[in-house]
């Protein structure tokens, strides 16, 4: 292990790399194989180790002995690019990017292969030419693709302009389309001539995981379809499933494909499962096909009851739910202050239209302005429950409540300010006010 020798992974990792070039990565040219781009010294390397500079140490270290391992192999014609995957956290404990994730262990490593005497390493080989050359940085995200343009790429491209940087594991599980997150991080892509592209987590599920970690694949097994040997043990070969999200979108599978410009060729997948050919009934399989019918007979009602008793559980609760909005309501009804008489009068034309144009505004929010629209006709609608005297309460008052009231005012000689008065107001509260002008004689 690279903690035995205080992180300096040299002695480790170049027998084991060698081993490697010797059993597939190189063909019978000495040449590297075709399907082979990029060599991933260490995936995650900030979360499995110690601070930055044991970090560092430890993949200057490990890119040095496969360098050694390069050579003695005699390795020939193109060669492949290297890189150490960084997670996406945010490295307070490093020299520089404190606040940005990934950015400061890139950093850190930008800085132990140009200065690599100051991490305790004396390389064997010129690691900074081969790092200038040959080294691509990484790193895994689960972000939306809208938060890295701004977060990583434009911090990234002014500290790093000549380093070309990919994603090694993007899915951003909780994106509401994934279709367009995919689509926009590609595009970012082709826009950046640094970002070579991403790797899309992940092919299938892990089933050997648990909880969250099982959301990222985009295909599962289904049933066995054959049988293989490996290493002296026989394992199955199991088809592909896509099935659909449980939010309603379509399967992950569809949207990644349509995203890269593909499709899913649904023959490839799982067909659906079929059951054995109806047997005839006779007099001695008769009780086991009736027993194996009763028993899915049952399992299928056993299911059936389960939904219909999960939909009666969320009616009961939308009913006690409304139930107790109503009785609140009631409640504060009961609590509010009497209305006078006067109060209760059918608002003008123009405030009928503005309160029916407030129900129909939408109710995501509510604007200070809006709010304060629907507090002035709280004084038109029937009920409105105000301390204070409004505007037609005091007009009506002012106008002698009224033509009971005008008669009043022509028989004691103020004619002329009595009908001025009535006629204003007396249209609107006609009604009530001749209910209200008994009082006054008295």
């Amino acid at each position: 292990s690279c903690r035995d020798t205080d992180f300096d992974c040299y002695s480790q990792v170049k027998p084991l790399y060698m081993d490697n070039l010797a059993k597939g990565f190189l063909t019978e040219n000495d040449t590297y194989h075709p399907a082979l781009r990029v060599m991933n010294i260490l995936n995650e390397p900030d979360l499995k180790m110690g601070g930055p500079v044991k970090v560092a140490r430890a993949l200057i270290s490990a890119f040095d002995a496969m360098l050694d391992a390069e050579r003695e192999s005699n390795v020939t014609g193109p060669l492949i690019n290297f890189t150490a995957t960084f997670s996406f956290a945010v490295c307070t404990t490093c020299d520089r990017f404190k606040a940005l994730p990934a950015l400061g262990q890139i950093a850190q490593l930008d800085d132990a292969m140009r200065h690599p005497e100051a991490y305790n390493y004396t390389p064997r080989n010129d690691i900074l030419t081969a790092y200038r050359t040959r080294w691509i940085h990484s790193f895994n995200t689960a972000n939306p693709a809208t938060d890295l343009e701004a977060m990583f790429f434009r911090p990234y491209s002014e500290a790093f302009p000549s380093t070309p940087v990919y994603i090694g594991e993007y899915h951003c599980v909780n994106a509401p389309r994934q279709r367009e997150d995919l689509e926009m991080i590609l595009g970012l892509a082709r826009r950046s001539p640094l970002f070579l592209g991403v790797s899309f987590f992940e092919f299938t599920i892990s089933y050997y995981k648990t909880g969250s970690e099982m959301d990222f694949g985009i295909f599962g097994y289904g049933q066995p379809v054959a049988s293989m040997e490996y290493f002296g043990a026989t394992f199955d070969v199991r088809c592909l499933t896509s099935a659909p999200r449980g939010d309603g979108q379509p399967a992950l599978a569809q949207a990644v494909a349509k995203a890269y410009g593909g499709a899913v060729d649904a023959r490839l997948l799982c067909r659906p499962a079929r059951g054995p050919p109806p047997r005839r009934l006779d007099a001695g399989a008769g009780g086991d096909f009736l027993a194996g019918a009763a028993s899915v007979r049952g399992s299928a009602l056993v299911a059936v009851a389960l939904w219909a008793l999960v939909n009666a559980l969320r009616a009961a609760t939308r009913r006690h739910q409304e139930a107790s909005v109503l009785k609140r309501s009631w409640a504060r009804a009961a609590a509010a202050p009497k209305v006078p008489a006067v109060f209760r009068t059918r608002p003008p034309l123009r405030a009928r239209e503005s309160a029916r144009r407030a129900r129909r505004r939408p109710t995501c929010g509510r604007s200070v302005r809006d709010a304060g629209k629907i507090d002035r006709l709280r004084e038109f609608v029937p009920g409105a429950r105000t301390a204070a005297p409004d505007r037609m309460s005091f007009a009506a008052r002012a106008s002698g409540l009224g033509e009971a009231a005008a008669a009043r005012a022509r028989a004691a000689g103020h004619g002329n300010r009595a009908a001025t008065g009535s006629g204003s107001v007396g249209a609107a509260v006609k009604a009530p006010a001749a209910q209200s002008a008994a009082p006054g004689r008295s």
